[in-house]
């Protein structure tokens, strides 16, 4: 009877720890946008990286008039083009977003001072704001990390409030599952790990 019970308190105890060692943060990933190929169409056609890009984001590269240093990694980013604001980042599957760098045209006419970023749920509740991040504090137009942290993230809605942006080397990862859905995968080893002692007591 007591190996049963040391037993039964060793498989908790061990169980306890796996749990602890395989529940940390999902590693984050980076889009940096340099493997996009032009000619297989738009960001948004070819719903790169897994997400579903707003049709007015376009695909830049740093040899363009004004986005000499506006890209992070590599050469290529995107960029509001045409002035466009509120431009929407959506995925299926909820991700935490991190942050991404901005940079502002170098066009003197056309540049962009703020970003906004706002965030929403798959039910349309806000879960994440940033209201006027300044990304050309100095009329440096060079990339600038703006982080957001947001978690639980559907839809991401980007805007400059004016002027031309881009942006690159945008940092996410997936999003956590929920503390109540792991609570009840655990409940549920731990039964049937208390069945398995019992019938070994018996035996």
């Amino acid at each position: 009877m007591k190996d049963g019970i040391h037993f039964t308190q060793r498989w908790l105890k061990g169980l306890a720890i796996a749990l602890l060692l395989g529940a940390p943060l999902a590693s984050a990933d980076l889009i940096t946008f340099d493997d996009l190929d032009p000619s297989e169409g738009s960001v948004s056609e070819q719903g790169y990286a897994g997400f579903n890009w707003d049709s007015r984001w376009g695909l830049g590269e740093s040899g363009m008039s004004g986005f000499g240093d506006a890209a992070h990694s590599g050469s290529q980013f995107l960029f509001n083009q045409g002035f466009e604001s509120n431009l929407e980042i959506t995925r299926d599957n909820p991700f935490d977003f991190m942050g991404a760098y901005f940079a502002s045209t170098s066009n003197y006419n056309n540049m962009s001072f703020w970003i906004t970023l706002v965030a929403y749920d798959g039910q349309g509740n806000k879960v994440g704001e940033l209201v006027d991040a300044q990304i050309n504090p100095d009329f440096e137009n060079q990339p600038l990390w703006i982080a957001a942290d947001f978690t639980n993230v559907s839809r991401l809605v980007v805007d400059a409030a004016g002027g031309i942006f881009a942006m690159d080397s945008l940092q996410f990862r997936d999003t956590a599952v929920s503390v109540n859905e792991a609570g009840g995968f655990v409940l549920l080893l731990i039964g049937l790990g208390g069945l398995w002692a019992a019938r070994r007591r018996v035996h």
